[in-house]
């Protein structure tokens, strides 16, 4: 009997710790808004250490920040996804974060709230602008793009997605979330417990790996020609973006960095930066400190417990971001746009 109960309460201690550590690599309890999707709740310290390393703070709404918005204050709304959720980076180190210090520093008392959320694609944005409008009522919109929010996810008819239409213009199809029936049965333990909520996650990652892989009995199938590349209206959609929010957006592009190549321009940035400059819209693209990253042999992208030049950004990577949206927000400021 004694020795039972040994066994029980080493197990129960040594759960514990696990729990404990597990808080301070991956803490997030993630919930399903009904309109925003899955979004960290209120009042959330979440904690992020399996690529970089970062504590982030939650107010409502799936906002990131550390305090709620300040009504007499005008703000400047970022949306994008995981980039700018930017999960594995501290706060203060957030490109939205750095660029709204650098602004009250320079005399512009804007306050830039990150609503990025991972997964969210162009279509996302065109949808929730009605619902952004009513929680936030922003002066300015940043839209932080890479190329693959406007291609082949933004078209997912599983979620929120484009649709064409008949007059060659596009608009965004409303997906609402469909949590699954476990998803919701383990819900409530999963925002109460670091191991469950890591667990739940690995094991998502294991299901979408496994099914990408080939058949274990098929190494001897004729492999299927591969399809031809669907091409997107990248054009419709820019000003389906544009047109969702009155205009008023700066788009802040991402794009991937070849430090072999740094000015290689890959065609869907190429057709964004020229719609830019056809269209007179405020744009900003990362891979204008592309050449300095280069000739330090650094990269916007990778930390120190990932691969180099993969992943999301670093410090220096947001760092480079925020001073680019800087300079173009004071612009926009001093033309009396904010």
């Amino acid at each position: 009997m004694k020795r039972s109960i040994a066994i029980a309460l080493g197990i129960v201690a040594a759960l514990l710790v696990a729990e404990l550590v597990a808080r301070r690599i991956f803490w997030l309890p993630y919930l399903q808004d009904p309109r925003l999707g899955t979004i960290l709740p209120g009042g959330t310290v979440a904690r992020y250490c399996r690529e970089g390393c970062g504590t982030s703070h939650w107010v409502r709404d799936g906002l990131r920040n550390l305090a709620a918005p300040d009504p007499e204050r005008r703000a400047v709304l970022a949306l994008g996804d995981s980039f700018t959720e930017a999960l594995m980076t501290d706060d203060g180190n957030v490109y939205t974060q750095l660029a709204e210090a650098a602004l009250a520093a320079a005399g512009w008392p804007l306050q830039v709230l990150n609503v990025g959320r991972s997964g969210a694609s162009a279509a996302d944005y065109v949808a929730l602008a009605p619902l952004y409008d009513e929680l936030y009522d922003p002066q300015w919109t940043v839209i932080q793009l890479r190329d693959d929010d406007l291609e082949d996810p933004a078209w997912d008819p599983g979620k929120t997605h484009f649709q064409l239409r008949d007059d060659g213009r596009v608009e965004a199809i409303e997906v609402p979330p469909r949590p699954s029936a476990f998803s919701l049965r383990t819900l409530a333990l999963r925002q109460r417990v670091a191991l469950v909520a890591f667990g739940n996650t690995r094991l998502r990652e294991f299901v979408a790996a496994a099914a990408a892989e080939p058949p274990l009995f098929g190494a001897t199938r004729a492999p299927s020609p591969p399809a031809a590349p669907v091409r997107r209206p990248i054009v419709a959609e820019l000003e389906a973006l544009a047109a969702a929010y009155d205009g008023r957006v700066t788009l802040l592009h991402l794009p991937e960095f070849d430090p072999r190549r740094p000015d290689r321009v890959p065609e869907t940035e190429a057709i964004v930066t020229a719609t830019c400059a056809a269209r007179g819209w405020s744009c900003v693209n990362l891979r204008e400190s592309f050449a300095d990253f280069a000739a330090h042999h650094a990269s916007p992208y990778g930390f120190a417990n990932s691969r180099f030049n993969a992943g999301h950004m670093n410090d220096a990577g947001h760092a480079a971001a925020a001073e680019l949206l800087r300079r173009e927000l004071e612009r926009l400021a001093a033309l009396d746009l904010l």
